[in-house]
């Protein structure tokens, strides 16, 4: 987008790629909050420039991928139905930007969902971020989840309000009271559910691999059985605003402990003696201090349900596409398609019935399938196949020579039903056949006693996988 600055207009307008959508008699020529300017109102500027890539470090789960560059994949590729990119890198890592305290099984150990509490720490660089990266809570009901830590209800995303003054966002204030700072309001005013919840939105996106721990400090005064029930989750609301896809989760609380530690990857970053015997807003509670749980399963995939468009796709994972992939002007690499092609070697032998000939000359084996020592393909992949067996006899015996699947099934024969003369001919025997993974394939004179082949590199055995 160009800077106006050096033309004295009084409205400036500037299109982007829809503005045909918009109906060409609503422009005004009047200043307007209901249509577009027109040009004679207006400074009109054509906007054709957008940014190149979008960097995901997360998993990344999408129904349409449509590309107009490169789709470079070094795992399998998986997708339900399509995407469609402009640069999309996907890396091991998970990123989250939000917090959620709630009861997934809606248990409560008292007669109220109570969820009240004195502090939550996330320990990452030696820092508790919590702080740093929040806004203090609104505390009306009835709002859509925003940028602020408030009470909710999870079911409807609407947030509902706390008791007096221990509003949610005490829950980061970097303060550690005696009794409790948090508390949703009582029943008599907003009904307590089971699936109320407190939501702590970040300013700020983490991997999860860098947090070092989270700590939880509860009630004070001997009421700490009012957690039993919670868990703390964590989520990408920037690619999943609906809070559908867990990227991580400690379990259940089920006894009532002044102080609960999560453990995550970079705990081991942590200083061993670093941490706190006592409450902290500077160090990590000791063990001493808090019940201890190390988190260590999390989300594979996050969910996108919008479009997305990126001209790279790099993944060091597997893509997983159960509809169709559609490239147009571009080309599909395949580094681990499957193929391979081997010859005989040396001069003249007769192969008696039974014996297979020794394509011991290996041009190329992609996939590894093909073994020169049993001169038998190995399916390292299901798929269809395409088969070639060619062979260049030098005497007038009558022959059989079968392609064969498992020692069972024959692919393919070609026969030579009569003695014939003039030595030196050409055969070749071809099939398709669908594999599955460890089906074995390979070509034998069968029904007769002895065939005459020249083992020059005029005598081979090649494959490959079609689809």
């Amino acid at each position: 987008m160009k800077l106006l600055s050096s033309v004295d207009k009084r409205v400036y307008r500037f299109d982007f790629p829809a503005i045909d959508t918009y109906p060409s008699g609503d422009f005004s020529d009047t200043d307007s909050i209901t249509q577009i300017a027109s040009d004679t109102l207006a400074l009109k500027e054509v906007v054709s420039e957008f940014a190149e890539s979008a960097n995901i470090t997360g998993g990344l789960k999408v129904d349409t991928i449509t590309t107009t560059g490169n789709v470079d994949i070094s795992g399998s590729l998986n997708v339900e139905t399509s995407l469609t990119t402009n640069q999309l890198i996907v890396n091991e890592d998970l990123y989250f930007d939000t917090i959620v305290i709630r009861r997934p099984t809606g248990y409560s150990d008292v007669s109220e969902y109570v969820i009240m509490m004195r502090e939550l720490q996330l320990w990452i660089n030696d820092v508790n971020v919590l702080p740093i990266t929040t806004n203090d809570s609104i505390n009306i009901a009835g709002d859509d989840l925003g940028d602020t830590i408030e009470f909710a209800n999870f079911s409807t995303k609407k947030t509902k309000i706390s008791q007096s003054t221990n509003v949610a966002s005490n829950v980061a204030n970097d303060v550690i009271g005696g009794t409790y700072d948090v508390l949703n309001e009582i029943i008599a005013i907003q009904p307590r559910l089971s699936d109320d919840i407190l939501y702590i939105p970040l300013t700020s996106k983490y991997t999860i691999n860098n947090i070092q721990s989270i700590v939880c400090y509860n009630r004070g005064d001997g009421f700490q059985n009012h957690l039993i029930g919670l868990a703390i989750e964590l989520y990408n609301r920037d690619i999943d605003p609906d809070l559908t896809q867990i990227l991580a989760s400690t379990d259940e609380i089920t006894t009532a402990e002044d102080v609960y530690r999560y453990d995550f990857p970079a705990i081991d970053t942590y200083p061993s003696g670093d941490f706190s015997d006592t409450d902290s807003i500077t160090n990590i509670a000791s063990e001493t201090l808090a019940l201890k749980e190390v988190v260590s399963e999390f989300a594979d995939s996050a969910n996108i349900t919008g479009g997305l468009k990126v001209d790279t796709i790099t993944t060091t994972g597997n893509v997983d596409i159960s509809g169709d992939l559609v490239v147009s002007g571009g080309i599909i690499s395949a580094p681990n398609q499957v193929a391979f092609k081997a010859t005989t070697t040396g001069i003249l032998r007769a192969i008696s019935n039974g014996a297979i000939p020794d394509f011991e000359n290996v041009i190329f084996n992609i996939g590894g399938g093909y073994d020169n020592t049993n001169y038998k393909f190995t399916a390292p992949v299901a798929g269809k196949y395409y088969f070639v067996v060619r062979f260049y006899t030098t005497g007038n015996d009558k022959f059989t020579f079968d392609l064969f699947l498992n020692e069972t099934t024959i692919i393919s024969r070609v026969k030579r039903q009569l003695n014939a003369s003039g030595g030196y001919t050409i055969f070749e025997l071809t099939g398709f056949e669908n594999l599955s993974v460890d089906d074995v394939v390979y070509a034998t004179p069968t029904q007769e006693t002895n065939i005459s082949i020249n083992f020059d590199n005029e005598t081979s055995f090649l494959g490959f996988l079609i689809v």
